[in-house]
């Protein structure tokens, strides 16, 4: 389980908000499903990121509506 894996000496304050926010998606079954599409975020993407919120291509459509709203902010200044 998760809990085994987490040293919190060894974790920064936002990395501590991380792991519980995942412990707690576990607790309401929600650990594994996308937040934004409710599909499945997939076992080789929580391999890797075990705190993840989004599935790959919600994660990619956010990174890019984040950028672009970052972008047209930087233009309004």
């Amino acid at each position: 389980m998760l809990q085994a894996h987490v040293k919190r000496a060894e974790m920064s304050p936002s990395q501590a908000d991380l792991v519980k926010a995942a412990l707690d998606r576990i607790a309401a079954g929600d650990y594994g499903h996308c937040a934004r599409c409710y599909g499945e975020i997939g076992m080789v993407r929580l391999t890797a990121l075990p705190h993840a919120v989004f599935c790959i291509p919600c994660q990619e459509a956010n990174f890019v509506t984040v950028h672009v709203l970052q972008k047209s902010r930087r233009r309004n200044l």
